[in-house]
């Protein structure tokens, strides 16, 4: 009797121990990163022609110090229009960022961001980020810190606690923001000041008071990860209508689809939105939206870590005015390269090399500084066959961030031919990066390849030294 009531005194102890511990570890378990001031949710604003795909590289960094996906977003708008509505915006960023904060319960947000509209706003319009805090000092008081990346704010006064990263190499080389935290990064470019690891390091910093622990894109455990974005429309980033989305498995070796069904099919509609979907690190995908007007293939190295702002960016239906000026046959195929960081062919030792089939089309009169090219079109002019890389075609010369060159490469339907793409980036200490395609025909097919703006050891299996046999 008597060790039955010691065994139910134990018992009943051990009960109440376990509800104290469970009632403080409650607490600490629901805790969130809002419930730290160090860490806030981080808008991404883009520049003309942008979207969040500058944010994309970044994001992944911030997740890999323990950032939360949902804290990792970005404001995105058309650029098509010269200037917009003010105060139409200015209502626009208010719901965006009250909507964020109910959704994170936190109480302030940072942003990282350009400067638009154009390259050189007026004082009447200094951007839409400055012309928002200056409208009210509500307005001001929900962002925390901001962090411009080679804009155009030389001259003006920070509203907010801000940081103000100037490229070397960019359109304000030097530039100071008055009452500011104005750091130049050395030999970096206008777009590339947004994706750069210097950029990260120095952004985390600004924002939490602390030094990272990791500026590389750190790999998921379990290889297992995710992948959403939209499909949008050049420069208005509308999301595609009518139209559905296909995710294909590809062999990384030619870019062939290795299975008979898509992984998965999203249909598009709204803001273009699709995912998540569960994909595995280190392998080859193909995103394919397929409208009336013909299909887009989007090709990408392995994905290593999950990523929620992939942007598959498509032209107008009918192709819009750039998509007048391309030419489309049966007979060959044409594509459009893309990195978030430009590609250089003017700068000496400076300078990347991007080959096509083993032909060098990142060239001063491809890809000179001035242009700031982070997508180059490929395609065969006037279908003749003949290739002509001694200057960019037109309209592409006019474009910004774009260029185009007059480059033959043979299609069959179904493709039989591989188009091979090599990429060695300037300070990647002789690194390849390399995308296989296959050759699709032009005529009812648009191929888009999209490099990563940087370089890990582990970062896909599409990636070598240019020392390794091939």
């Amino acid at each position: 009797m008597k060790n039955k009531k010691n065994k139910s005194l134990i018992l009943t102890v051990a009960f109440f121990a376990v509800l104290v511990l469970f009632s403080l570890a409650a607490p600490a378990a629901a805790s969130r990163p809002s419930d730290t001031p160090r860490i806030r949710p981080i808008i991404y604003f883009h520049g003309g022609s942008g979207s969040a795909a500058q944010f994309e590289t970044q994001a992944m960094r911030f997740a890999s110090n323990g950032y939360p996906p949902e804290y990792l977003t970005s404001f995105e708008y058309s650029t098509a229009a010269p200037v917009p509505d003010k105060e139409a915006m200015n209502e626009r960023i208010d719901a965006f960022i009250d909507d964020l904060l109910a959704k994170t319960g936190a109480k302030q947000v940072d942003i990282m961001a350009k400067t638009w509209p154009g390259a050189y706003p007026s004082p009447a319009y200094p951007g839409i980020t400055m012309e928002y805090m200056a409208s009210s000092p509500e307005r001001a008081a929900k962002i925390a810190h901001a962090c411009y990346n080679d804009s155009a704010l030389s001259g003006y006064t920070a509203i907010v606690p801000t940081l103000a990263i100037w490229g070397e190499l960019g359109l304000t080389p030097g530039g100071n923001m008055i009452g500011a935290e104005n750091v130049t990064l050395p030999s970096q470019t206008h777009v590339q000041t947004d994706t750069s690891t210097e950029t990260f390091k120095l952004a985390y910093e600004f924002f939490t008071g602390t030094k990272p622990k990791t500026t590389d894109i750190t790999p998921e455990s379990n290889g297992k990860i995710r992948l959403a974005g939209k499909a949008v429309l050049y420069q208005s980033n509308e999301g595609v209508q009518d139209a559905s989305l296909e995710i294909w498995k590809v062999d990384g070796s030619s870019g062939n689809r290795s299975t008979k069904k898509p992984e998965a099919i999203y249909q598009l509609s709204g803001d273009g939105s699709w995912g998540p979907f569960n994909a595995r690190a280190g392998v080859n995908y193909e995103f394919a939206v397929v409208r009336a007007d013909g299909i887009y293939h989007f090709y990408y190295e392995p994905f290593i870590r999950s990523d929620y702002l992939i942007r598959l960016t498509t032209l107008p239906v009918g192709g819009g005015i750039i998509g007048f000026f391309i030419d489309k046959s049966d007979r060959h195929s044409g594509l459009a390269i893309l990195r978030n960081k430009e590609f250089l062919g003017d700068q000496g030792a400076n300078n990347d090399i991007l080959k096509i089939n083993g032909i060098n089309v990142a060239t001063a009169a491809l890809c000179p500084l001035s242009k700031n090219v982070i997508g180059l079109f490929a395609f065969d002019r006037w279908s003749d066959g003949v290739s002509d890389l001694s200057a960019p075609l037109f309209p592409f010369n006019f474009v910004p961030f774009l260029t185009a060159a007059d480059f033959y490469l043979r299609a069959s339907d179904p493709p039989k031919g591989v188009i091979s793409l090599e990429l060695t980036p300037r300070g990647g200490d002789g690194e390849i990066q390399v995308i296989n395609i296959p050759n699709w025909p032009s005529s009812k097919h648009f191929i888009s390849v999209q490099l990563n703006d940087y370089l890990q050891k582990d970062a896909g299996r599409n990636h070598r030294r240019n020392h390794w046999p091939p």
